[in-house]
């Protein structure tokens, strides 16, 4: 009987061990699972300095659209000068 216990007890404490490993193991996988959100956070953050960068792009875009429309209205304006200029001299 004596042998049977200590048979017992020895399982028992390997159980109970297995099951602070297994703790631990869930432990870790916890911060494991933290370093994924603060690595999904800092993509977060990449992502709004790209939408941020893409916006500087499209007003810059905006702004040499409307530089090259500026460009043709002065081309016109040009252009309906010397129209009047050569109908005058006629």
């Amino acid at each position: 009987m004596k042998h049977l216990f200590v048979f017992r007890s020895s399982v028992f404490s390997v159980l109970s061990v297995f099951d602070v490993g297994a703790k631990a193991g869930t432990f870790k996988a916890k911060a494991g699972t933290f370093k994924a959100k603060a690595g999904t956070f800092k993509a977060k953050a990449g992502t709004l300095e790209a939408k941020a960068g893409t916006l500087e792009a499209k007003a810059g875009t905006l702004e040499a659209k409307a530089g090259t429309f500026e460009a043709k209205a002065g081309t016109f304006e040009a252009k309906a000068a010397i129209v009047i200029k050569k109908q005058s001299i006629g």
